[in-house]
């Protein structure tokens, strides 16, 4: 596993410490098996706090695009946690 990927778990554990990191590991290489990130552009569409657009960028994605619609009904504040997380992980 990468530098940033070893990063993104630290940061995600500190952020989110009821989470399970085995299982999100788990999770995370289930879902994006076979999915070439390195250079690409991805588009994250509900991405609430951006756990999963942040991996991509960790992972070696070139742009992520997260559209979250907080203002639209969703959880109040996952923008500001996206912008924490991201800012955390440089």
């Amino acid at each position: 596993m990468g530098k940033d990927l070893q990063r993104y778990f630290s940061v995600v554990a500190a952020e989110w410490p009821n989470r399970d990191i085995g299982n999100l590991r788990f999770y995370l290489e289930l879902l994006f098996d076979g999915v070439p990130l390195e250079g690409r552009t991805a588009l994250d569409v509900g991405a609430g706090d951006g756990i999963y657009s942040l991996f991509m960028a960790c992972a070696g994605a070139e742009r992520v695009v997260a559209l979250e619609p907080e203002f639209e009904g969703s959880s109040p504040g996952v923008g500001q946690k996206l912008d924490r997380v991201g800012r955390d992980l440089g």
